[in-house]
């Protein structure tokens, strides 16, 4: 397998071949629906500060965890982002165990690597190839993966140090390329622009290629080491180790105290991961049981224990990161039902009372344009009382105006003023009696 490598270095290009799923077939993965399980806040602990809440949006970190089967867990419950498919949300049984998971650069998808080299895409991260696409067989199981290059490329690394780069990321070397015979190598780190990697052995161990230079080992731990992780600069790397010890070097920070013994935990299950956060002040240490330890500015969120979910298969974690701004309300219209009276006398000073809905303190009644109500009161949200303006004889819309907006129009008659031109007759009999017509103008029905 060393030897295609050095080839595909040689020759300047990146391994290209087809995703090659447990049938045999070659689609490119995609998100898809899935049964997963969310975790609220239940159990655990955490050693971190809580994230902060806007009063427009919230914002939040969490993490997804895998299993060796491809199932994906996500916390916390609600994330609205962080879940983008899994292998059984898929019908798809990978042909050997999940390894490991590595998150796209804007955490918007993952990678999914088998012992077999096989590699599953999810959301934005893209297929770029996998070893049974190229019918390889590893000498040694595959055992991590780290993408680079904005996600154009990615490494594999088996456990005998053996390194298949995919995509634009270059072949820089490996183990057996420099005649080091080892079956131990737990990890790969890689620097953003994908010019240096580092290796790292259960025995604690670094070998850097390329630009990622050795910054310091693990060697001589009470624990075999399980992890290891790189700044988002490539200048510096974490180390974790089964019972939590955590190794800091270059720019990588740890926070105080930072590791497990150094709070006198110990953990159920063997730490698999550890999964810095955005601005590397904290990270999370993963149990292989789904067990969650925060450290620094990572929020503890959930974990498989705290859901009473029993399992021993937790292979690797991805952190994630969202922004959920709330739809903001629809604006309350204020809507105008009825006008009683709906007539009045143009001098104005009628008693009117308005009824509907969405009135609010501080409306104004409108009659017509240029004309508003007087003594306006809302008495509730459903009633108004107003007294008309003065107003010229005639017929004209009423609306009520609130911070909202403005409602659907009634209609309001101001009465003009009666006026008697003639009589006819303009004489008759005591008795009463004699029809008399009466000629003029305003009179109105009712007068």
């Amino acid at each position: 397998m060393q030897a295609l490598g050095d080839r595909m270095a040689r020759s300047g290009r990146a391994a290209k071949g087809l995703f090659a799923s447990a049938s045999g077939r070659s689609p490119r993965i995609l998100a898809a629906l899935s049964i997963l399980l969310s975790a609220s806040l239940i159990s655990g602990f955490s050693l971190a500060q809580s994230p902060e809440a806007g009063a427009a949006s919230t914002k939040g970190s969490g993490y997804d965890l895998v299993g060796s089967d491809g199932g994906v867990f996500v916390f916390p419950t609600g994330n609205p982002g962080g879940f983008y498919g899994s292998l059984p949300g898929l019908g798809v049984t990978p042909n050997k165990p999940v390894v490991g998971m590595v998150p796209t650069v804007t955490d918007k998808g993952y990678f999914l690597v088998a012992q077999d080299g096989g590699v599953f895409s999810f959301g934005t991260a893209p297929f770029l190839g996998s070893l049974p696409g190229l019918h390889v067989t590893p000498s040694q199981p595959i055992a991590g993966i780290i993408a680079a290059d904005t996600d154009r490329g990615y490494f594999l690394v088996g456990k005998d140090g053996g390194v298949f780069a995919f995509g634009t990321v270059p072949f820089l070397g490996s183990l057996p390329g420099r005649g080091i015979s080892v079956d131990n190598i737990i990890g790969i780190a890689s620097t953003p622009s994908g010019n240096g990697y580092w290796l790292v052995s259960a025995t604690g161990t670094v070998y850097g290629f390329g630009a990622a230079q050795s910054l310091g080992t693990a060697k001589g731990s009470a624990s075999p080491v399980s992890a290891i992780a790189g700044t988002p600069t490539g200048g510096g790397y974490w180390i974790t180790t089964q019972n939590g010890t955590v190794y800091a070097f270059g720019n990588a920070k740890k926070p105080s105290p930072g590791t497990l013994p150094a709070i006198g935990v110990s953990p159920v299950r063997p730490v698999i991961g550890i999964v810095h956060t955005a601005d590397t002040a904290g990270y999370w240490l993963i149990g292989s049981d789904g067990g969650i330890f925060a450290f620094g500015d990572a929020p503890f969120v959930g974990s498989l224990p705290g859901l009473t979910v029993h399992v021993t298969n937790v292979v690797g974690a991805v952190p994630t990161s969202w922004t959920h701004t709330p739809t903001p309300p629809v604006p309350t219209i204020p809507v105008l039902t009825s006008i009683t009276p709906s007539a009045g006398k143009t001098a104005g000073g009628t008693t009117v009372t308005l009824t509907g809905t969405g009135f609010t303190a501080g409306a104004g009644v409108a009659f017509g344009t240029g004309h508003p109500g007087k003594t306006v009161d809302v008495v509730s949200t459903s009633k108004i009382t107003v007294k008309t303006p003065a107003h010229a004889a005639g017929t004209v819309t009423v609306t009520v105006g609130t911070a909202t907006g403005v409602s659907n129009p009634k209609k309001y008659t101001f009465d003009p003023v009666p006026s008697i031109t003639s009589l006819t007759p303009t004489a008759g009999a005591t008795k009463g009696g004699t029809s008399v017509t009466v000629n003029g103008t305003g009179f109105i029905a009712g007068a």
